[in-house]
């Protein structure tokens, strides 16, 4: 069996879930993951790794060497506050840089006593790639920089602190990016964003999108179900997250209960404080919160409480190629999904192609309505809402074949050293 170190400074994630998903099937492939990463981790990353890796896992966690200076600052001085601002201005491309000098050390005595051949680095945080970048100067290892998002095109995101940090970032990505053997993007509209900017040959790019998990949508069998006297819009992950339109689409909600329709929202995940006093003072009592849970058990609790699933886009430069995970585990859910953000994007290409959903501009006032209205008077008369999505479309989607496309590879990867 062929082994794969996989460098992530946070493992199992607290976001995207796309390295987990993989480290859970590859072997599945022939492939051996074996992950370096950080002695950072949340309650739920805990519970992730009980119940979704066997202990035979290979995990090794490193500490930053040394750790972070700026802690003991913050305490002696109590300016937590400063010690952020510090923290950007001192640290690049990201906070995660002063953990790199203890993972390449790590990196370099795995390599030779596993007899390791091909190494992937995922981001975000990008510093990650300065491990892949440096292990294939001087092992000469094959080197995969697996990048799960945009790094200086995601504008909304990328916000340096000075142009000099603005330049540097720029520059690193366009190191790492010709360096590595194989770049990996997770959606066809980033691919034509590292050839159209950073001049990347796209045979050199593979798409591998975050995929869902079909064992997280058959969890837990759960009693309950949702409300039959009402139509319940389902929502996965932070409500408010960058300039999310979710206010509008609130307040399109908001008047169609004042006309009797009786629909309601189930927000599974977080809602920042400001959102929900705003959400208080507009008398928005129908939004109901539940705090983040692991996937496994977010998953099939919101999908046993709700008939249609939202998805929410944000309108900045390069939001077109940007997919969030929800996305991919509401494709697993079989409900359809309302999703609302600019048009001509990733998401409503998905959408499209499976027949899960509809998608919406914000300024769709009328059509995002209808389309509600529709669902209700289904449910009115089914006591359901059909989902009628092309299976072997969503197949495609699947973390299980995402798995095995990575591991054919590392393989090619694996020959060539």
């Amino acid at each position: 069996m062929r082994r794969l170190l996989i460098v992530t400074p946070v493992f199992p994630e607290t976001g995207g879930r796309r390295v987990e998903k993989l480290v859970k099937y590859l072997p599945r492939f022939g492939i051996e993951p074996v992950v370096l990463t950080s002695t950072w981790q949340t309650e739920i990353a805990r519970q992730v790794q009980a119940r979704e890796f066997p202990e035979t896992l290979k995990i090794f966690r490193v500490p930053a060497l040394p750790d972070d200076p700026l802690k003991l600052f913050s305490r002696l001085t109590g300016r937590q506050a400063l010690r952020e601002r510090l923290q950007r201005l001192l640290y690049l491309p990201d906070f995660w840089a002063h953990w790199v000098p203890a993972a390449l050390l790590r990196a370099h005595r795995l390599l030779a006593r596993l007899n390791i051949q091909v190494v992937l680095t995922s981001s975000p945080p990008e510093s990650v790639h300065l491990v892949g970048w440096w292990l294939r100067r001087t092992k000469r290892v094959r080197w995969i920089a697996d990048f799960r998002d945009l790094w200086t095109q995601k504008k909304q995101k990328f916000n340096p602190p000075t142009p000099l940090h603005r330049q540097l970032a720029i520059r690193l990505e366009q190191t790492f990016l010709n360096a590595s053997n194989v770049v990996v993007a997770n959606t066809p509209a980033n691919r034509e964003i590292y050839r159209r900017v950073f001049g990347v040959n796209s045979h050199r790019v593979q798409v591998i999108p975050n995929g869902y998990d079909p064992e997280d949508a058959a969890g837990e069998t759960r009693p309950d179900h949702p409300d039959p006297h009402s139509l319940t819009l389902g929502y996965l992950g932070y409500l408010d997250k960058d300039q999310f339109p979710y206010l509008p689409v609130l307040e399109y909600l908001q008047e169609m209960r004042a006309e009797g329709l009786p629909v309601r929202l189930e927000v599974v995940g977080y809602i920042s404080p400001r959102a929900r006093s705003e959400l208080q003072r507009r008398g928005m009592n129908w939004v109901h919160y539940t705090p983040q849970m692991p996937n496994f058990e977010a998953v099939p609790f919101l999908k046993a409480r709700s008939d249609v699933l939202l998805v929410l886009l944000y309108d900045s430069a390069n939001s077109h190629a940007i997919v969030p995970l929800k996305l991919y585990n509401y494709l697993a859910m079989d409900r359809p999904i309302l999703s609302v953000g600019p048009r001509g994007g990733e998401v409503e290409r998905i959408l499209q192609q499976t027949r899960a959903g509809c998608h919406f501009a914000v300024s769709e006032k009328g059509a995002i309505q209808q389309f509600i209205r529709r669902c209700w008077r289904e449910k009115q008369a089914e006591g359901t809402i059909p989902f009628s999505a092309d299976k072997g479309t969503l197949g495609k989607y699947n973390i299980i074949h995402l798995a095995g496309k990575l591991a054919r590879i590392i393989d090619q990867q694996g020959a060539h050293w």
